[in-house]
């Protein structure tokens, strides 16, 4: 139906610019020859494009006839679209008045085409492009190839913008000119406000179906609020030690050697399923298992080689996220990193403990800050009051541009509480729980 309306339109405007052209100036030279608008019309009809009314609508705007430039420009437009073949336009051009010609079928088809007739406006504004290609200091007889042959001045303009030949403002102004004063222009102009109306009326149509039929039943529906991840990996590593290498002690242990010269192979396996529900609008709860142990919080791989025994499943992850606004986040529980950062800063498989706010105010399209901050318990020791924290912030300004860079920028401060291991002279042990925990 688009395609239909829209190829109407754009016959009707041509019909009607030719018409008053010739109504303007019939008093004093005659009226051109009546070309073989009968015959395109019965053509269309022919291919159902439009319907019997409207070729007999159309009929009667061409009463005065259509000159042959303008029946190219058409032909040649239709041809463009898809609608009719160059053959067809080619027996239309060659036969105006006359009985159109029968076309070869499919077995002795002609497969020569129409030359591309433009028209005159379109000629002076390629010529307008022309003269802007060589004042930048471009070749000549490098305008046509480097826009692959084509005749259409939007075409050009988009690839005279993209080679920076014209800026965006100059590339805007010459298609506002175009659109406006040059016929081709203006009737592409008009052809796509009515794409446009009929595509709207399209949605709005889709969009009261969906309402009416589908959202009640997918609103109901709790799994759409539901989303389930994971994966799986084995891994197989190995560590190879220079025969030259020299025997290593444990500063704690001197009676313990360090491997330093034996080659050793492991494989391990990790697996890790999520689960996160969407509560509300701006609330998400998150739940993650992972493979693992207790004792290291940077790595989620299970080793195997233990005389065939089952593996740990553990609580990777266990959160509430609430979004008030699209810019702030508030994170509570066991949730992944809140921070920026490198290698050289956290590990990417840690998770941290506590309560963490992210604020990300965007000053533009490219141009945005972030502020990030949290309390994190560390460890908790029994008949103490020093337990150990963390408390971070963190500052940062980001720089996006899509498709060419981005940037990102940031300075955090980490303070530890409590974590620092208090000397035992005595060597008793009583000081051991001062000491981060993997070290004691």
């Amino acid at each position: 139906m688009k395609r239909i309306s829209a190829l109407f339109g754009c016959i009707f405007s041509l019909l009607i610019i030719t018409a008053a052209a010739v109504s303007a100036e019939e008093k004093d030279v005659a009226a051109p020859a009546p070309t073989g608008i009968g015959q395109l019309l019965r053509l269309l009809q022919d291919k159902n494009v439009i319907t019997a009314e409207d070729a007999a609508a159309l009929g009667k705007q061409s009463a005065l006839g259509i000159d042959k430039e303008n029946m190219n420009n058409l032909l040649n437009l239709l041809q463009g679209k898809g609608v009719i073949t160059s053959e067809e336009a080619a027996n239309l051009a060659d036969n105006p008045a006359g009985s159109a010609k029968k076309l070869p079928g499919p077995a002795g088809r002609n497969t020569a085409t129409v030359p591309l007739v433009l028209p005159m406006d379109d000629r002076r504004f390629v010529q307008l492009l022309k003269d802007k290609w060589v004042d930048v200091g471009k070749r000549i007889d490098e305008f046509y190839p480097t826009f692959n042959d084509s005749r259409d001045p939007e075409y050009i303009i988009s690839r005279m913008k993209a080679a920076e030949v014209i800026t965006d403002d100059e590339a805007f102004e010459l298609l506002r000119q175009y659109r406006t004063y040059y016929l081709s222009g203006a009737v592409a102009t008009s052809l796509e406000a009515k794409e446009k109306t009929y595509l709207d009326r399209i949605s709005k149509s889709v969009v009261a179906d969906l309402e009416k039929n589908a959202l009640p039943k997918i609103r109901n529906d709790w799994t759409q609020r539901l989303k389930l991840s994971g994966d799986l990996r084995l891994r197989y590593e190995a560590d190879y030690f220079d025969k030259a290498n020299g025997v290593q002690m444990k500063p704690d242990n001197t009676s313990q050697l360090l491997n330093t010269t034996i080659d050793r192979t492991r494989s391990a396996i990790r697996a890790r399923l999520g689960l996160e529900a969407k509560v509300t609008d701006d609330i998400t709860a998150g739940i993650g298992l992972a493979t693992g142990n207790s004792t290291n919080p940077v790595s989620t791989n299970s080793a195997m080689g233990d005389t065939l025994n089952k593996k740990n499943f553990l609580v990777d992850r266990a959160y509430l996220n609430w979004n008030p606004a699209p810019a702030l986040s508030v994170w509570g529980g066991r949730f992944p990193n809140p921070w920026f950062y490198s290698d050289l800063v956290w590990d990417a498989d840690i998770n941290f403990e506590g309560v963490a706010v992210q604020y990300h105010p965007r000053l533009s399209s490219s141009w945005g800050l972030f502020f990030n901050g949290g309390i994190f318990p560390i460890q908790e020791v029994e008949l103490s009051g020093k337990d150990k924290w963390l408390f971070g912030a963190q500052i940062g300004a980001e720089y996006q541009k899509k498709g060419l860079l981005t940037a990102r920028l940031g300075a955090a401060i980490y303070d530890f509480k409590n974590t620092v291991g208090v000397v035992d002279p005595s060597n008793s042990g009583l000081t051991n729980w001062s000491t981060p925990q993997f070290m004691q």
